[in-house]
């Protein structure tokens, strides 16, 4: 299994380059999003990392937290098939340059905050460290990524 995590510099360089090459008309490979929605759909999802904005839990007994978990870091995403949260679903239209620019921003924010220190908790999987923080961001946006072609 790969370890690229958003705390490696040169995984982070590689994503802010894929996320720079995004062009309003990249079309989504699967699912329902547009590239803009799913640039802000991504970068809520580091401001949930860092706890700046708080989503609701899925309410899942920890053996079924447990089965998410090991799927989420060693089987392949779904594409197209997952439900996100509520707070994380883009409903609009919004401007890609302005959530281009916001995409560094934030993603060093994530990297800057202290791995070994409190992070919140997952809403699907529950309780987990930096270091599993940021292993799951490379791995959400890599999917997003994917999905449109960058």
């Amino acid at each position: 299994m790969s370890t690229q995590n958003l705390h490696d510099r040169v995984t982070r360089t590689a994503l802010m380059k894929r996320v720079e090459a995004l062009r309003t008309d990249n079309a989504a490979q699967w699912g329902k999003m547009s590239v803009d929605q799913m640039l802000w759909h991504v970068n809520e999802a580091m401001r949930m990392a860092t706890g700046e904005l708080p989503v609701k839990s899925k309410g899942f007994g920890p053996l079924k937290r447990a089965v998410m978990k090991f799927a989420v870091y060693n089987v392949p995403w779904p594409k197209g098939k997952a439900s996100t949260a509520r707070e994380l679903k883009a409903t609009e239209s919004y401007d890609l340059t302005a959530e281009q620019r916001r995409f560094p921003m934030l993603l060093e924010y994530v990297v800057n905050k202290d791995i070994t220190g409190a992070w919140p908790v997952h809403p699907l999987i529950g309780q987990i460290s930096g270091a599993e923080w940021s292993r799951l961001g490379y791995l959400h946006i890599d999917h997003h990524l994917r999905q449109f072609g960058a």
